[in-house]
């Protein structure tokens, strides 16, 4: 069984706004959010002048004046980063528990550096999967065909554990992965979504704090 860990507001803090928000600002530009959430997060932009190139991807004009204030975006999003106090733990124990675990992520490839120092280089996931390299964002079915594919499993061996309710829980029972969603905030509580897949045996429960996912574990499995 594959244990998948999102990573923003899941294993590692999310900053307090979008990076992406910012960029619409800096940029000025008219599509929305998803739209350009799905567009940046869904391949790499490796030369040396990204924001030209951003804008070449997103056909719009590129103002050279917004270079440095997209250099402070990036640095501002590298320097925030940081793990929950208990994520490594978790992860250490839940392995303990016998379970692979894999990492799932909506992203863009500016942020994989400050990741593979302060993540990876310290806990060996058994699959790593960013919607940058993928070419897909969750919830896109897509995402979670490609992970199951490369790891040659059913989606029935994959728990989905993040704190989007439509992009992590949603995205993965409607894929057929089960799902635990990791529920911070719990003001937000959405009913009329709740209704329609608390009874769904792929759904195995709501948690407040990471670690509440090892009791989970050890009551289903």
């Amino acid at each position: 069984m594959y244990i998948a860990f999102d990573l923003w507001n899941t294993l590692a803090f999310s900053l307090p706004r979008d990076p992406i928000i910012d960029l619409i600002n800096i940029l000025k530009i008219k599509i929305s959010i998803k739209e350009v959430q799905d567009k940046i997060q869904t391949r790499c932009f490796y030369s040396d002048n990204p924001i030209f190139e951003i804008c070449q991807h997103l056909n719009i004009n590129y103002i050279p004046e917004t270079e440095l204030y997209f250099t402070e975006l990036l640095n501002n999003e590298r320097l925030n980063f940081k793990l929950f106090p208990e994520t490594l733990q978790v992860l250490k124990q839940v392995q303990k528990m016998g379970f692979k675990i894999i990492l799932i992520s909506n992203l863009w490839n500016f942020i994989i550096p400050t990741i593979d120092n302060q993540l990876l280089s310290l806990f060996e996931f058994d699959g790593v999967f960013l919607s940058c390299l993928l070419g897909f964002t969750k919830p896109n079915y897509l995402f979670f065909d490609y992970v199951k594919n490369d790891l040659g499993i059913i989606s029935e061996k994959i728990i989905v554990v993040g704190d989007s309710l439509e992009k992590d829980i949603l995205g993965g029972i409607k894929s057929q992965c089960h799902a635990i969603w990791l529920q911070r905030d719990i003001s937000y509580n959405p009913k009329y979504v709740l209704n329609n897949f608390q009874q769904n045996k792929l759904f195995l429960g709501r948690i407040t704090k990471l670690s509440d996912v090892l009791k989970i574990l050890n009551q289903t499995y």
